[in-house]
């Protein structure tokens, strides 16, 4: 935490951070940060405040972790944030686990690069925030946000719940890379099981990234004769 990318940002963040990886709840790791209470507690204004809480919500290049390009909190609503790391900080109980989380966090980095390299994706730019475009993109919530999970949501043919469905994203640490995902799911959506009765069968996608239902078995045909099959037999009997 204090020899990472973070250093030099200054002892308001750290503090902020701490206070994330202490209070943010265990199951859904999330966090609620009020500025004017935040500053009470931390002994500092509510506008230096809200500053740290800024910077730990752009994308770090530098970071361990690049699941969420880097960034360490998500703003999911209101005063809710995301912790991103949080499971992994409170798995971390000795410095052997420390050291083997970073080398886990290294290899996915070069992995991640190996697949971009092979498969010729585009990267998006993370611009530099103080830049009048780095502004523009945080603004709109390209650079922010989740560009994977934009697509995935974009792609996907039931659109309920998407705060549960950012959180269901963000936890799925096995999926698949996305452009396989996105191919997974072009299939699903033309099989039997997706498409009978107008898509009323279609799981919702939170659901689906947390089964891990990019795995299914697609099914082309009914499993069962159609019904007029059925009665003609009967019929004949």
């Amino acid at each position: 935490m204090y020899e990472g990318s973070m250093v030099g940002l200054g002892p308001t963040v750290f503090a902020i951070w701490g206070y994330c990886i202490a209070k943010a709840d265990p199951d859904d790791h999330t966090v609620i940060l009020n500025p004017i209470l935040i500053a009470s507690i931390i002994g500092t204004t509510t506008d230096d405040i809200t500053k740290a809480i800024d910077v730990l919500t752009k994308p770090d290049p530098n970071s361990k972790n690049q699941d969420n390009e880097g960034c360490r909190l998500i703003n999911t609503t209101g005063h809710e944030y995301l912790v991103v790391s949080h499971e992994h900080y409170r798995n971390m109980k000795n410095n052997l686990e420390l050291r083997e989380y970073n080398r886990l966090m290294k290899r996915k980095e070069r992995e991640k690069k190996d697949v971009n390299k092979c498969q010729g994706q585009i990267l998006t730019p993370v611009y530099a925030s103080g830049s009048a475009l780095g502004s523009a993109l945080n603004q709109k919530g390209i650079v922010k946000g989740n560009v994977n999970f934009d697509r995935f949501w974009g792609s996907y043919p039931r659109k309920v719940e998407r705060k549960k469905t950012l959180k269901a994203w963000l936890n799925a640490k096995d999926k698949p890379e996305i452009e396989s995902l996105l191919k997974i799911l072009e299939n699903q959506k033309a099989g039997y099981q997706w498409t009978k009765e107008g898509g009323k069968f279609i799981p919702y996608p939170a659901t689906w990234l947390n089964a891990g239902r990019w795995d299914d078995v697609i099914e082309s045909e009914p499993l069962v004769e159609p019904e007029y099959i059925m009665k003609a037999d009967r019929v004949n009997k």
